[in-house]
């Protein structure tokens, strides 16, 4: 997928070029466990009939394949075709007719797009990795997958000096903090050559006013999380289960295939059955 071969000119065609960059940073990394449960989350959407409905939809009316594009150039070929580069093209234009075909650049995509996350309430943290869904029906890059921890050096708008801050969501679990821990250590040794000190001062935030909300039982949930363990392969069995019944095939033909044992039948339906439970209840929130 070399991407030098096409002329990139419009924004969008810049900002679907930047999904390559994704695509060798997930073939240098391994994925985190916080990824790998969002990854499923993902598949699970992706399940849903209607999504695919409106997936299929969206796909045919902005001129996307129905199986996606099947390589980078082809796909930033597309991006400047939506985005009126062809309108423009060797047509002499004034300058007000260029500033507004500017202004339009691939807003019929981005409104059908909007949609689609609009109508499955999917948060914008999800939008990158949805996204690269429907241009290329592929989710295995997952570096595109939302952050439950976010590193970041900000500037005090008084002094100018630098500090750390992470970002966390109501998701986020203490071994998703321990897997980013390198990466804080890396920003530390950021801030500390930047101070010129061995050591970095770190400020209490004001916690506000909680007086009102009784979080006991909340925090307590939490901090539970760390001990509570995910087995992705049963998860890929219920989705391959779930996949076969779909295509017609009988519990006893899908108990062999996962089993290796025709009368793991029952087994099998309490899979379909979680899956199906799992499908209903999603939100990429």
């Amino acid at each position: 997928m070399r991407i030098k071969k096409v002329k990139i000119s419009t924004p969008f065609q810049a900002r679907v070029a930047i999904y390559k960059k994704f695509e060798e940073l997930s073939q240098e990394t391994k994925s985190t466990r916080k990824q790998d449960f969002f990854r499923q989350k993902l598949q699970l959407m992706i399940c849903r009939d209607d999504f695919q409905s409106e997936a299929k939809l969206l796909r045919e009316k902005c001129g996307i394949p129905a199986e996606g594009f099947l390589d980078m150039e082809s796909c930033i070929e597309w991006a400047g075709i939506i985005s009126g580069q062809n309108k423009l093209g060797k047509k002499r234009c004034s300058l007000n007719e260029k500033i507004e075909a500017l202004k339009a650049v691939d807003s019929e995509y981005i409104k059908s797009f909007k949609d689609l996350l609009r109508n499955f309430g999917i948060k914008e943290r999800w939008e990158n990795v949805v996204e690269y869904y429907i241009l290329f029906d592929r989710i295995d890059i997952h570096e595109l997958l939302p952050k439950s921890v976010e590193v970041r050096i900000a500037n005090d708008e008084m002094t100018g000096e630098s500090s750390l801050t992470l970002k966390i969501g109501c998701d986020t679990e203490l071994r998703d903090i321990l897997d980013e821990w390198s990466t804080v250590e890396y920003y530390q040794g950021i801030i500390r050559a930047q101070r010129g000190l061995d050591l970095i001062s770190m400020t209490k935030e004001t916690r506000g006013k909680l007086d009102a909300i009784d979080i006991g039982v909340y925090v307590k949930k939490q901090k539970q999380k760390k001990d509570r363990g995910r087995d992705d392969t049963i998860f890929e069995k219920q989705l391959r289960a779930y996949e076969l019944r779909r295509e017609g095939k009988s519990y006893s033909e899908i108990a062999k295939e996962i089993f290796g044992k025709t009368s793991y039948y029952d087994k099998v339906g309490i899979y379909i059955k979680r899956i199906k439970d799992a499908i209903k209840s999603v939100s990429l929130d």
